[in-house]
Formats: structure tokens, sequence, C-alpha cells
């Protein structure tokens, strides 16, 4: 896997999962009685909600500029794939701290692909 576009590929996939879960928040989980501008207002009413829209919102922005970064400058230069790996497990353990079990593992996956990445780059050096 030496092409960057498959190094940035689970964090697309990230991007996909964080959309999934405004579609289900906002389509899925809407009481009857309710429209889809109506639930949005009352979810950001409550501080859980809040939270949880703008989480989610950072989650899916900063996953999509990760990922738009490790296709342009992942195959540069070896200290820009040093960069890109300690940036994927410090995302890791910001992910940690937040408490968000359900998604880390998708973080793993993706700081070992670039480190393994980064890791043949540097024997081929």
């Amino acid at each position: 896997m030496s092409k960057s576009w498959q190094q940035s590929l689970i964090y697309f996939i990230n991007v996909i999962f964080h959309i999934g879960v405004f579609w289900v928040l906002f389509t899925v989980a809407i009481p009857d009685h309710m429209t889809t501008q109506e639930h949005i207002i009352d979810f950001w009413s409550y501080s859980e909600g809040k939270e949880t829209i703008l989480i989610n919102t950072a989650f899916l922005i900063g996953n999509f500029l990760f990922a738009l970064i490790v296709i342009l400058f992942l195959n540069k230069s070896l200290f820009m794939s040093k960069v890109l790996a300690f940036t994927a497990w410090s995302l890791v353990l910001i992910i940690y701290l937040y408490g968000a079990s359900g998604i880390i593992f998708t973080y793993i996956l993706g700081a070992i692909l670039l480190t393994t990445h980064t890791i043949s780059k540097h024997k081929n050096a």
C-alpha cells in the first residue's frame, strides 16, 4: 500500500461514518410529531445534543482535512511521513482521552497504516 490515497482511505471512511451519525440523529430518530428542523432545534437545546453535534462536526471536518493532507503530502518526503504518522497517533490519543471508544479502532487502524507506510519508506530510503 504505497499510494497515498490508500493510506487516507480509512479517514475518508471516518468521514462517511460521521455523516452516518448525523443521518441517524436527524432522519431516523425524528419523532412522528416533529419536522427535521424542529428536531434539530430541540436536540441543540440540550447540552448533550449540542456537544454531540459539535464534536461530530469537528471529527467530520478533521478527518476530511487529514485525509486530504495525507493524499497531498504523504509521499513528499520521509520527514512528512513521520509527521503524519505522529499526528495520526496523536489523534488516537485525543479520541481516547475524549472517551469515544466506539470510533477509536478506526483511528488506530489509520495510524497503523500510516506507521507501516513510514517504516517501509524509511527502510527504502
